[in-house]
């Protein structure tokens, strides 16, 4: 517990605040004060009777993961509610987790958000009723950020790509993980994510470098990325999570069901599925930009050389 008897003045804020020591000259330190911030909101727990109110919280909760990384311990971040012996977890494996009625408790990186955040950043604690509430999530950051997560692409991860530098060398590479194709402004190109390691021969060892987090990391365009490596073609499929969702409860996969009203939940789909039908067009119009064939069909896009 950190006493902030010091600061009185910032007794009210206690909450919210928290010391730093900073180095000075001549070895004397200074402690100071940084503000972290906190959704007051996870302390309360969230109703949702509209779909405008869910959409609403999960912007909110999408923004605030994005620039912030302050989590209540135990609290999903959707609902507010509070899970006290989510702890107690860590030690059961996850498929006697999965098999629980009560659910359980996770924590989960927005997917394809290696491209714009850093761990801990883009985090979500959540229960496990609430993993479409996390999708749905996905597509909020995916549509607020004008990107496509490599995940929803057809590209294999686990190859070793070429990719031509700055001075026009040719190196390897591999795409970076959890990351998003996304379009620069400064290129005027759709580009891709390699991460690559000058000091090492990453064909010797390509998994542990997959896995790596010390790497250097180059954006390149993404058609120049696919003329290199001889790919003709590529896919991307924006899951309909809602569907998902109901087929494996219909299987009886999932023991755990979300407890926010069917015709909430299915409004709230209603609304991404619109959104990312409108989101894939403008990439289609910045795909036939630079000269690529594409076909769109719902929630597909297809693209050739």
């Amino acid at each position: 517990m950190t006493d902030y008897s010091e600061y009185s003045e910032y007794s009210e804020y206690s909450e919210y605040i928290a010391p730093i020591v900073v180095e000075e000259s001549y070895g004397e330190t200074k402690k100071l004060l940084t503000s972290a911030y906190f959704d007051k909101t996870l302390k309360q727990k969230q109703v949702f009777n509209t779909p405008e109110q869910l959409i609403d919280k999960l912007g909110s909760t999408v923004s605030r993961v994005s620039l912030f990384s302050t989590k209540v311990v135990d609290t999903d971040e959707f609902t507010g509610i509070h899970y006290p012996n989510s702890i107690d977890e860590d030690d059961i494996d996850l498929e006697t987790l999965k098999s629980r009625k009560e659910g359980y408790f996770r924590s989960k990186k927005i997917t394809g958000s290696n491209t714009f955040t850093s761990f801990n950043y883009g985090v979500i604690l959540f229960h496990s009723s609430n993993k479409l509430l996390f999708n749905y999530s996905v597509l909020e950051f995916m549509i607020k950020n004008h990107s496509l997560p490599i995940k929803f692409t057809s590209f294999d991860i686990s190859k070793i790509y070429k990719f031509r530098r700055s001075n026009g060398d040719i190196n390897i590479g591999m795409i970076k993980e959890n990351s998003s194709l996304r379009i620069s402004r400064s290129m005027n190109k759709v580009i891709i994510n390699i991460k690559f390691d000058d000091k090492s021969n990453i064909e010797d060892d390509t998994e542990s470098f997959y896995n790596s987090f010390t790497y250097l990391e180059k954006s390149v365009p993404l058609k120049d990325f696919m003329e290199l490596n001889d790919i003709s073609s590529f896919s991307i499929e924006v899951p309909n999570y809602y569907e998902k969702y109901t087929s494996k409860l219909s299987q009886d996969k999932i023991k755990c069901p979300c407890k926010i009203d069917e015709k909430i939940l299915i409004l709230v789909n209603t609304h991404y599925y619109f959104q990312v039908y409108q989101h894939l067009q403008n990439y289609k119009v910045e795909f036939d930009r630079e000269d690529f064939k594409t076909t769109l069909d719902k929630m597909s896009l297809t693209l050739e050389l």
